[in-house]
């Protein structure tokens, strides 16, 4: 993909009245999402604090100049790619709380026999999400960047989130004495797991993990 005549002033895609045509706004969606594709794949590779514009530039066969028509700078790139990853996170992690009501999670396919089965497709979902989201959540978890950065805190604060999200899957059973840490037990043994089934390293075939898993979550904290 060049720079070519829909992305300069001037170019095609525009109606005779000076707007974007359909076909050119399609192009401009196109781009966009070509950059945030482009950059997903350069933060998984090289880490977000290494990466620069220039390379997610280069990744997606475009310009400096296209780049800063949709972004302002990395940073901002980025906030919509943790915002996206949020929200599929959040989705999924919703899905506890229907395991535990009985009710199909959202988004699988026909109704589960019982909750291991239903957490085993949750948990297959969150290790798939992880592996094409791996930019962002490693952007997330980055040590090189200092304290304050704002992917640090980005993946804090989403984090911290999902375990608020995961806490639904608790509602109306309250702990018996002090903090309710099995939201957070919850969500840290699916997270990790789904880290580790995705690295280089792992070695554990990702179905058995999850059928594991899945039967070990079941009889601690739904009672399947």
């Amino acid at each position: 993909m060049g720079t070519s005549g829909a992305g300069r002033p001037g170019g095609g895609g525009q109606a005779a009245g000076g707007g974007p045509t359909g076909a050119g706004r399609r192009r401009r969606r196109d781009l966009r999402r070509e950059l945030l594709s482009a950059a997903e794949a350069v933060f998984a590779s090289s880490g977000y604090a290494a990466s620069s514009v220039d390379d997610v530039i280069r990744a997606a066969g475009t310009s400096r100049a296209s780049f800063y028509r949709y972004f302002a700078s990395k940073d901002a790139l980025f906030e919509e790619l943790s915002r996206e990853c949020f929200q599929e996170m959040r989705e999924v992690v919703g899905g506890l709380a229907a395991v535990r009501s009985g009710a199909r999670p959202p988004g699988g396919p026909g109704v589960p026999a019982t909750a291991g089965e239903a957490l085993e497709k949750l948990l297959g979902r969150y290790r798939e999400l992880h592996e094409r989201r791996r930019g962002v959540i490693r952007a997330w978890e980055e040590r090189s960047g200092p304290a304050g950065s704002p992917t640090r805190q980005a993946g804090r604060e989403a984090l911290a989130a999902l375990v608020v999200e995961a806490a639904g899957a608790f509602a109306g059973s309250p702990a018996e004495r002090g903090p309710d840490v099995r939201p957070a037990v919850l969500f840290t043994a699916i997270e990790r797991s789904a880290a580790y089934l995705t690295s280089r390293s792992s070695r554990l075939a990702a179905g058995r993990l999850d059928h594991t898993l899945a039967a070990m979550i079941s009889r601690a904290y739904f009672g399947g």
